[in-house]
């Protein structure tokens, strides 16, 4: 086994300008989750450490793998019987682990495939590959952001709108490693 250091810097892409400012509006989804009362203290803990990171995240040395998500489930229609309709899960989630920085909200009903659109569907998903190197081309961008990441920021801060009834267990998943 070979026990030399990790080397971050060569390993880890340097985030340029537009990339860094456009991944600090996450800073406020971060927050926002670690404000919830759903929030465990280690959960508030460790966002405060992932806002250290996003704020850095043009550094390849003080980079770390972590984790946020904020789920809406029904956990009724989760274990899914074939006749009933409606969405179980509602999902915003940022993901950085192994040089690749993933931003996702997705919504996933009963009986229709993921992508497949139907009234109240949620998608909106971004990315960033942070290593260094990896050969890219035309069909894949080291930096793909459709749209502002404001609008993921934004439809998570007013997730209330999406609770319902029965899609009202919120499950908050923070971690750094």
């Amino acid at each position: 086994m070979d026990n030399q250091a990790f080397d971050k810097i060569a390993y880890f892409w340097k985030v340029d300008d537009k990339t860094y400012n456009e991944l600090q509006k996450l800073i406020r989804f971060v927050g926002f989750v670690a404000s919830m009362e759903e929030c465990s203290t280690g959960g508030k803990s460790k966002a405060e450490e992932i806002i250290d990171i996003l704020k850095a995240i043009n550094e390849p040395n003080k980079i770390k793998h972590f984790n946020v998500c904020l789920d809406l489930r029904n956990f009724t229609l989760y274990h899914k019987n074939e006749a009933d309709k409606g969405i179980y899960l509602r999902k915003w989630e940022v993901w950085f682990e192994c040089g690749f920085f993933e931003i996702e909200a997705s919504s996933f009903q009963i009986n229709k495939p993921p992508m497949d659109p139907y009234d109240g569907h949620l998608y909106y998903r971004a990315h960033v590959v942070f290593k260094e190197a990896v050969n890219f081309d035309e069909s894949f961008k080291r930096v793909y952001i459709e749209s502002d990441i404001d609008e993921f920021v934004e439809d998570a801060l007013n997730y209330k709108n999406y609770v319902t009834g029965t899609l009202n267990d919120i499950d908050i998943d923070i971690n750094v490693w």
